[in-house]
């Protein structure tokens, strides 16, 4: 799905805490950023890896969607 989203000239943003980016694809096409808050200014849609950092609360308190695999 990234792959076809790219090629559809969307734009990526991330924000992952953990991830230790090397030189090389995903990276080089992704724009990092230090706070989740900045990644998800005037994004248009959200996707979240498997890892499930965020607490969920928060983000509907503040107007997300979140939708979940494997977690309520």
């Amino acid at each position: 799905m990234r792959s076809r989203l790219l090629a559809e000239g969307t734009h990526e943003r991330s924000w992952d805490p953990l991830a230790r980016p090397a030189a090389g694809e995903p990276w080089d096409s992704t724009t990092r950023y230090p706070t989740p808050q900045q990644a998800l200014a005037d994004a248009d849609a959200v996707m979240f890896d498997g890892r499930s950092p965020l607490d969920p609360a928060p983000l509907r308190e503040i107007g997300f969607r979140y939708t979940s695999i494997g977690r309520p």
